[in-house]
């Protein structure tokens, strides 16, 4: 014979009692079980333009302008006009002259600008709930995108102009005893400016002497030269730190040596037989050419704030350096944490200026256009860049980045482990009391 299952028998009351504290201890259970962290995610762009290459702040751009002259006036008269009882003679003129005359000067320059782009993107976790006393740590995994900045160069030009402006005004009266008649109008009104020398004016990359465009280069016998007054810009795309260099030829000036030796000892070194054969003795020339270089880079972070509405307290999260604690809480309630994101460009901008001399030699060549050369029979040519002349160097913050908010999220704040065991114990101690008493009933 098989003996049944023994099987717990409770009547009602009992039932009643024993859910006490298993509820309770389920209760525990759950309050003591790991927390899931929840969390939060945000993407975006922070951008900013226009900012100047050199320091904090915006780009910097200066206008000068000032006349330097005079203004005149006169009122000259000839002739007069008697009267006597009533009856007039004579004749009168006046004239009136007015105006202005001198030089204007004006100039204008850019300090040049950057524009930068850092996209990122974010997401910061934290616990569901975080016990009475307690403090809470967040963490937050910051990335960067394809971060860019595009650098324009500076600018500068200057004029002088001559101008002059002129007003002439005339009367005229006649009177013959008893009858008088005149007249009276503007001989002149208008000037005229006259531009006599300019430099890059508005922009243009053109230098003129009295109107006339002469360009940016030109030569003077064996003497060639070019001027650059606009500076190249610079742009790079790439990750948390980024670089790129901008580098101009703002002055170039060659002499023709071939051309001073034949000067010199007064005989030809190159011509031409019959218009057939091209031939020349020696081609030699030397050039200096003036750089003016710009190494910029851009070092890019983004950094998040959480701000506890409840408390008003702030913690930072730092890209690779995670986050502050939040301070423990006195209560039960709950956190409400707003993340705000902030992005930050350290740019630097090294500035310098070099020489870069160099010559070119060739000697005995002879050709027949469009069949057959001969030579160069030796040939020697060389560039070699001096060493650069350290004009500027800076690092600073970019400006103008705007704060992005992110999506808020909430902490619970419940009783700490140690007073939900008391009450747990406390309840079970009833419970017990109550079932002996029922047993004695």
């Amino acid at each position: 014979m098989v003996n049944p299952k023994p099987q717990l028998c409770l009547h009602g009351r009992e039932r009643q009692i024993l859910f006490i504290p298993l509820a309770l201890l389920a209760f525990i259970a759950l309050a003591i079980s790991p927390a899931v962290a929840g969390e939060t995610s945000t993407s975006g762009t922070f951008q900013t333009t226009n900012q100047s290459i050199w320091s904090s702040g915006t780009a910097f751009s200066y206008d000068y302008y000032k006349d330097l002259g005079t203004t005149f006036s006169a009122n000259p008269s000839i002739g007069d006009i008697g009267c006597f009882l009533g009856a007039c003679a004579g004749a009168e003129a006046s004239l009136y002259l007015s105006g202005n005359i001198g030089l204007r000067i004006g100039a204008h320059v850019d300090g040049g600008s950057v524009d930068a782009a850092i996209p990122f993107n974010a997401t910061v976790s934290a616990p569901n709930f975080v016990y009475v006393g307690q403090s809470l740590t967040p963490t937050a995994a910051i990335g960067l995108g394809t971060t860019s900045f595009s650098a324009t160069g500076p600018t500068a030009g200057a004029y002088t102009d001559f101008y002059a402006n002129f007003y002439a005004s005339g009367s005229a009266e006649v009177c013959y005893v008893v009858d008088c008649s005149g007249t009276s109008g503007v001989l002149f009104n208008g000037g005229f400016t006259q531009e006599l020398l300019a430099v890059n004016r508005n922009n243009d990359g053109e230098l003129r002497i009295l109107g006339l465009d002469v360009g940016m280069s030109g030569s003077v016998g064996p003497v060639s030269f070019s001027f650059n007054p606009s500076i190249n810009g610079a742009s790079a795309t790439g990750g948390e730190t980024i670089s790129a260099v901008a580098s101009t030829d703002v002055a170039n000036v060659g002499v023709d040596l071939a051309q001073v030796v034949a000067s010199a000892v007064g005989i030809p070194i190159s011509g031409s037989l019959g218009g057939v054969i091209n031939w020349s003795l020696l081609s030699a020339s030397a050039t200096l050419d003036t750089l003016f270089n710009q190494h910029f880079s851009m070092d890019s972070s983004v950094a998040v704030r959480l701000h506890v509405e409840e408390t008003g307290e702030d913690v930072w999260c730092y890209m690779g350096m995670g986050c502050g604690a939040i301070g423990a809480a006195e209560h039960t309630g709950m956190y409400t944490i707003t993340p705000y994101y902030y992005g930050s460009a350290l740019f630097g901008n090294q500035t310098g200026i070099s020489l870069a001399p160099g010559y070119d030699v060739s000697i005995l060549y002879a050709e027949i256009p469009g069949f057959l050369s001969l030579g160069p029979l030796a040939q020697w040519s060389n560039n070699f860049p001096l060493p650069e002349i350290s004009v500027f160097d800076n690092s600073f913050n970019l400006d103008g980045f705007d704060v992005i908010a992110g999506t808020p999220f909430q902490v619970q704040i419940v009783p700490e482990p140690c007073s939900i065991l008391l009450l747990g114990t406390g309840f079970l101690a009833t419970a017990r009391l109550l079932r002996r008493r029922t047993k004695k009933g």
